[in-house]
């Protein structure tokens, strides 16, 4: 039998356990869209010290020249770093030929809140339509805020006018607090649910153009490793381009 000072180790060990894991959440968002014009603006304000934030970059041109961002930068001297990108075109889309449409991802360290901070976008040339969504993320690594799996990122796409199911398969994290994040833009117009489960982030929808830019960005903070997951939108979609990610 223990004595009393042994019984109070034990309740001591008992209750002195280790931090439990946070899950990350989503910290504020913001969209803007943008016609026939080289750059372009959106404005994002979060809550909290040490974000990572998130800017989708969604565009269709008329022939040309494949589009791509040259740059980012933001009023409080933030550096934003690209993290993905998908180039389509030239192309034929709903009978526009040699069309191109791009998504890109991007990132910067937010080390403290922002408020009204102004990310602007530039791109290598004009453009038809042109849409961003903007968001922080709390309770990321700051060091290393992508998931760093070799399945990261992973990309769908379809040039043409045919619709396609819109989804990834055989995702994989090395997170076991995976923020899964996925950035969809179309040609085409229409904009299928996300996966089950996900949320909605934001949802932007140009149509200044020849054709149309329609972007949206969602989220699902999960709380366990993927291992070949596949995330399946409710429907499907033409001319479009998807990246599907995670921040660890």
């Amino acid at each position: 039998m223990p004595t009393n000072v042994q019984a109070l180790m034990l309740a001591e060990v008992t209750v002195s356990g280790g931090p439990t894991p946070s899950t990350k959440t989503l910290d504020g968002h913001a969209s803007s869209q943008a016609s026939t014009v080289s750059s372009s603006t959106v404005t994002l304000s979060t809550t909290h010290a040490n974000d990572i934030l998130v800017l989708h970059f969604g565009a269709e041109g008329t022939p040309g020249a494949a589009i791509a961002v040259s740059s980012v930068s933001s009023t409080s001297g933030l550096t934003w770093q690209r993290r993905s990108q998908i180039q389509l075109g030239p192309a034929t889309m709903l009978g526009h030929g040699s069309n191109y449409l791009t998504v890109e991802v991007w990132w910067a360290h937010a080390p403290s809140a922002v408020t009204n901070e102004v990310i602007t976008v530039n791109i290598n040339h004009s453009i038809d339509e042109m849409t961003l969504i903007a968001f922080g993320v709390s309770g990321c690594n700051t060091a290393a805020p992508w998931d760093a799996n070799v399945s990261l990122p992973a990309y769908n796409s379809q040039a043409s006018g045919s619709s396609v199911n819109l989804g990834v398969t055989g995702v994989s994290t090395n997170s076991t607090l995976p923020f899964m994040i996925g950035c969809t833009s179309n040609a085409s117009g229409g904009q299928p649910p996300p996966p089950a489960g996900w949320t909605n982030i934001d949802i932007q929808n140009n149509g200044g153009g020849t054709l149309v830019c329609e972007s949206r960005a969602d989220y699902d903070a999960l709380t366990f490793k993927q291992s070949g997951a596949s995330f399946t939108y409710g429907g499907s979609a033409a001319s479009y381009a998807l990246i599907v990610d995670a921040l660890f």
